[in-house]
């Protein structure tokens, strides 16, 4: 869980700098990896925050969320 919330908190700070971010669960696993590796050069990030990051946006996106949209 702790790993969770610091990807998630990462996330909705590091990636709303330029723009608004889209929900976790607007694009499903697939997509997330590249519109996440898109958006590296814009953002000051480690290697294992990266892959904690994208880990959790697979982890929480379209095919695993329980909301309905």
């Amino acid at each position: 869980d702790d790993i969770w919330s610091f990807a998630k908190d990462t996330y909705r700070e590091r990636c709303s700098v330029c723009h608004t971010q889209p929900d976790e669960d607007h694009f499903d696993a697939n997509t997330w990896p590249g519109m996440f590796n898109g958006m590296l050069s814009f953002v000051s990030l480690d290697g294992d925050s990266q892959t904690v990051i994208l880990k959790y946006l697979q982890k929480h996106s379209a095919d695993f969320s329980t909301r309905k949209h």
